[in-house]
């Protein structure tokens, strides 16, 4: 699969809307590299994203410790943007994927940033370490 990386700056090159797959949105995919990514490297990243749902789901269980239906009920959220079941399966289905970021060409590494409908001022940012979820960042 071919990868077209349409934007650059330092080290970070960006694909600004990468088909990650079947029925989700394009994502922002970045790789760090000092050069453009080579064959290899797009190789691995692509083999790496294989596993998204896996890595979605587990991305989830930090997600959730940033989340309560009666706290976001109680600032006045509608209850369309709400998530009743505090799950990570259930906070699965309504997060959207925005961006990964691929720390190294060993894809060991990565960053998924999901958007959520209880709160349209932040993203979550999930940092993976070997494949496992290290921590969750809510940035805005």
């Amino acid at each position: 699969m071919k990868v077209t990386f349409d934007e650059q700056e330092d080290n970070c090159w960006t694909c600004t809307a990468f088909k990650v797959a079947m029925g989700r949105p394009p994502i922002r995919l970045t790789l760090i590299s000092d050069n453009e990514p080579d064959e290899l490297y797009v190789s691995a990243v692509i083999k790496k994203l294989k596993q998204l749902d896996e890595f979605v789901l587990s991305a989830c269980n930090l997600i959730l410790e940033n989340y309560s239906y009666e706290h976001y009920k109680g600032l006045g959220v509608p209850e369309d943007k709400l998530e009743r079941e505090e799950t990570p399966e259930a906070i699965s289905s309504r997060a959207v994927l925005r961006s990964v970021w691929v720390m190294s060409e060993e894809c060991d590494e990565f960053e998924l940033s999901f958007a959520l409908p209880w709160d349209e001022y932040h993203s979550y940012d999930v940092e993976f370490e070997n494949g496992e979820p290290a921590c969750c960042a809510v940035n805005g």
